[in-house]
C-alpha cells in the first residue's frame, strides 16, 4: 500500500499469543507509514471447529470443518500502544463456548 506511494516501506511485528481457543496464536503489529501520518493496525487469526449441526460449504462444494475469524484493531495517528493494547485486551477475553 504505501510502498506504492513512497511514504515508506510496512513493518510488522509478531509475538506470540495462545488464547482459549488457539494455543499457537499469533498477533502481528503493523505499522504503515502513509503521507500525513502512520498507520497501525493489528491482526489475531484463529481457527475454531464447526459446531454441532453447523455447516459451510467452500467455493468447491467441499463441506468446511472449521470456521475461521480475524480480528484487527487499526489507528490512523501517531500512537501505536492504543491499537497494540486493544487487540491483547480483545485476545485475552476470548473463550471457548461450552
Amino acid at each position: 500500500m504505501s510502498d506504492g506511494l513512497g511514504y515508506g516501506k510496512i513493518k510488522c511485528r509478531e509475538e506470540a499469543a495462545p488464547s482459549a481457543v488457539n494455543e499457537k496464536g499469533v498477533i502481528r503489529d503493523c505499522e504503515v507509514p502513509l503521507q500525513h501520518g502512520t498507520f497501525f493496525v493489528s491482526f489475531y487469526h484463529f481457527d475454531i471447529p464447526m459446531p454441532p449441526g453447523g455447516s459451510f460449504v467452500d467455493s468447491d462444494g467441499k463441506q468446511e470443518k472449521t470456521l475461521g475469524f480475524t480480528i484487527w484493531v487499526q489507528n490512523a495517528g501517531n500512537i501505536d500502544s492504543t491499537v497494540k493494547d486493544k487487540i491483547r485486551e480483545l485476545v485475552s477475553a476470548i473463550q471457548v463456548r461450552k
